[in-house]
């Protein structure tokens, strides 16, 4: 089974107001003085130097709510949301009208995915200033964040009315629309950011998310080139611009990058879960497990990981283990379908058929529109001899997916069994029309020595020997 999964395109905009007095000089124990230094470090992006200035400009004026505002900036910055907030609470309670401290507050909520906290603040900082851009796109990242794309849009609408160079608005709006699937509005968007500012990584990654999902995947990897150039430690984007690989069937190159993701981030658990589908779709099944095992070491409840191991397993034959894995897979996921399907095919795999129909039995009723799932019923159904179920099983397989050559090729087999023979003749015609291979010429082969055209036979099973040298 194919599951995807796939890293989210992040509205990964931190927006902070750093708050600034005019650099003049003051001795050298005024709080000004530390308070300027601090601003300088923090705009250095060294924000423990930053902190350490702004405590000493705290120490000297503790009734300044700006520089607590800022060493929440800074804080906030080196993910301790919760110092940074702290701080915020001191600034609001020194200066109870000062927009940017809820703003900045309000946006530490977003980081600690504490939504509704984060659109209070900022309801509160749009109130006392309605003509700051950046609450608005801070907002909109709230909304974002609770999956309410259309009042995220009207923030990100707004922030644009007041600020039209607004390169990250242009971005996350985007973002947004990629997450309504409005992909083409999305792409708009973000050229316009990158129009904007043509450093802003993050919008060629989301740009790239946009593209994959209309599965233009060159698109997509030029836009995660770009922004691994920008940002070359970004794990997110080389593991993206792994899937793109893996969707064009370049699995070597989809591995390179899973690698450096991993390199980049060796507790990126979706990285192994994806380098070992990767593997076993080069059915190095060795590997695949290693990867799926490190996965599920991360996360132990990682259903999918359980349930693709399980498929090595079986790849590598050894259907007890993969059995497990997938009863694993099933207790941590009950109404995953294809966990069910695939403890079927092993239990199918050690002849265990009233198991596997049972299986197939349940997978079937949590998806009863999956083809495969009726062609591996029929074939489980033939090996038990329930020939007539069997068919009709591989009826609804093709009726599910007409161009189904394995389930044409299965219902050639079991009309042969039966004696269906010139049915069973049409069926293989259709499965070698859309390329079975080789086993479609062996039914064949079979069907024709029953029916005593010989000559045909022995040009079929010819036809299969060729097909497997």
């Amino acid at each position: 089974m194919r599951i995807l999964l796939i890293s989210a395109a992040v509205v990964a905009v931190t927006v902070t107001l750093l708050v600034a007095y005019r650099a003049f000089w003051l001795a050298p124990n005024d709080a000004v003085a530390f308070y300027n230094r601090g601003t300088a470090y923090y705009n250095k992006h060294e924000y423990n130097s930053a902190i350490q200035e702004f405590d000493e400009a705290i120490r000297l004026d503790p009734n300044n709510a700006k520089t607590f505002v800022n060493r929440g900036n800074a804080s906030d910055d080196k993910h301790d949301y919760d110092r940074a907030i702290q701080d915020f609470d001191e600034a609001i309670r020194l200066d109870p009208n000062m927009a940017e401290a809820f703003n900045n507050r309000g946006d530490a909520y977003n980081d600690k995915r504490d939504y509704d906290r984060a659109i209070q603040d900022l309801d509160h900082a749009i109130s006392l200033d309605p003509n700051l851009a950046l609450v608005f796109l801070n907002r909109g990242r709230a909304f974002s964040g609770k999956r309410d794309h259309d009042r995220a849009i009207q923030d990100y609408d707004q922030a644009i009315k007041l600020d039209a160079n607004l390169a990250r608005a242009f971005n996350n709006r985007g973002d947004t629309y990629t997450d309504k699937r409005e992909y083409d509005r999305a792409i708009q968007d973000l050229d316009h950011a990158i129009s904007l500012d043509p450093n802003l990584a993050l919008a060629f990654y989301n740009r790239g998310i946009a593209y994959f999902y209309k599965r233009e995947y060159d698109h997509a990897i030029q836009d995660f080139d770009q922004a691994i150039r920008l940002v070359p430690n970004d794990a997110r984007a080389f593991y993206n611009r792994g899937i793109a690989y893996y969707y064009k069937d370049e699995y070597d190159l989809a591995i390179e990058n899973y690698d450096e993701a991993i390199r980049l981030d060796p507790i990126f658990a979706t990285a192994f879960y994806n380098r070992g589908y990767t593997y076993s779709s080069k059915r190095e099944y060795d590997h695949a497990i290693q990867d799926f095992g490190q996965a599920i070491r991360l996360v132990p409840n990682f259903a999918r990981a359980f349930a693709n191991r399980g498929n090595a397993y079986s790849g590598k034959r050894e259907y007890d283990r993969a059995i497990e894995d997938f009863d694993q897979a099933i207790r941590l996921d009950p109404n995953n379908a294809f966990s069910f399907l695939n403890r079927g095919a092993a239990y199918y795999g050690k002849r265990e058929l009233d198991r596997a129909i049972r299986d197939f039995d349940q997978a079937i009723g949590l998806d009863p529109n999956n083809a495969l799932t009726f062609d591996s019923r029929g074939r489980a159904y033939g090996d038990a001899g329930d020939y007539e179920r069997a068919i009709q099983d591989f009826n609804q397989a093709i009726k599910l997916d007409p161009n189904n050559a394995p389930a044409f090729g299965n219902r050639c087999l079991v009309r042969a069994t039966v004696n269906r023979l010139q049915e069973a003749v049409v069926d293989c015609n259709e499965a070698l029309r859309l390329r079975l291979g080789d086993d479609a010429f062996s039914i064949r082969g079979l069907v024709y020595l029953k029916l005593k055209k010989l000559e045909l036979a022995l040009t079929d099973y010819d036809s299969a020997l060729q097909g497997m040298r």
